[in-house]
């Protein structure tokens, strides 16, 4: 009889910073905390993270990704799941849809989150032809988690500063007929609504779901990847698809609050390692609200 795996693995394809808290610098510790292993390939490795921080050292991966990923085949690794974030390259995109069918299995979970920029700006490195590579490769996902400016990159719409109910559910729909069976957006705000909103579309059940957070103002790198970190750790321990985004939006807002309090420079990033203790606290209420 096969015992079930306790410890589930997770391919997890971002870059890493020596300073600050953004992609495997959170990914590793958030999900390692939540009983899950990462096993990181890394695309680029940098000096500091890049939002605020000017100077940076940067080295690109891409060559060396591919050995990384023969080596793992040769040894007959399989993942629970897969986890792609920052690429720096339209070749590195390539790169992922082709790791994702070598190790794609099944009961897996693909989380793609689509990084291209926020604040309605794309981040520095990416171009026309990485957008255009982004809106391939969340064809293979499960999962996407774009915020607001991601997704208006990726189905080539103006960008909102407010949005209405209907028009987040035609954004959410129209992003779930790419591929990806769940989409969430980050980031939402609501036209005369005070609170900003992850907004969730379940395409198999056809569900559109709204979990609300306080509108704290300041931009803090990493709060994309340490979402998405949860809802997949948290999914892969069990969670339904509810339970997973409000863990993740219950534990930004106390991160988000808590780094705010301390006077954190925004560039820093999330106290996470304060906070870390709270993830394997279940919320008591349900969080959300169907629209």
């Amino acid at each position: 009889m096969e015992v079930k795996k306790l410890v589930p693995e997770v391919a997890a394809i971002h870059d890493l910073s020596g300073y600050g808290r953004s992609a495997l610098t959170v990914v590793i510790p958030v999900l390692s905390s939540m009983g899950v292993q990462v096993c990181p390939l890394p695309t680029a490795i940098f000096s500091t993270q890049t939002d605020g921080f000017e100077n940076y050292a940067m080295m690109d991966l891409g060559d060396f990704m591919p050995e990384i990923e023969e080596h793992w085949k040769s040894l007959n690794l399989k993942f629970d799941a897969i986890y792609s974030g920052f690429l720096g390259s339209s070749d590195q995109i390539s790169f992922v849809a082709d790791f994702i069918s070598k190790f794609r299995k099944k009961d897996q979970i693909i989380l793609v989150d689509p990084v291209l920029g926020d604040c309605g700006l794309p981040y520095g490195p990416i171009t026309g032809n990485h957008i255009r590579g982004m809106k391939k490769l969340i064809k293979n996902a499960d999962i996407i988690t774009p915020n607001v400016t991601e997704a208006a990159m990726l189905l080539g719409r103006e960008l909102k500063s407010g949005f209405s109910y209907s028009e987040v559910r035609d954004w959410l729909h129209a992003l779930s007929l790419a591929g990806p069976s769940v989409v969430m957006i980050t980031s939402v705000h609501f036209r005369d609504e005070d609170n900003n909103a992850v907004c969730v579309y379940d395409k198999k059940a056809d569900k559109y779901m709204k979990f609300s957070f306080e509108l704290i103002h300041g931009s803090y790198p990493g709060t994309g990847d340490t979402f998405a970190s949860i809802v997949l750790g948290s999914l892969l321990k069990g969670s339904t698809l509810a339970e997973a985004v409000h863990c993740a939006v219950k534990f930004l807002s106390s991160a988000i609050l808590l780094t705010n309090m301390q006077q954190t420079p925004n560039r820093n990033g999330l106290l996470l390692e304060y906070m870390l203790p709270e993830l394997n606290k279940k919320p008591l209420d349900e969080g959300y609200e169907y629209f």
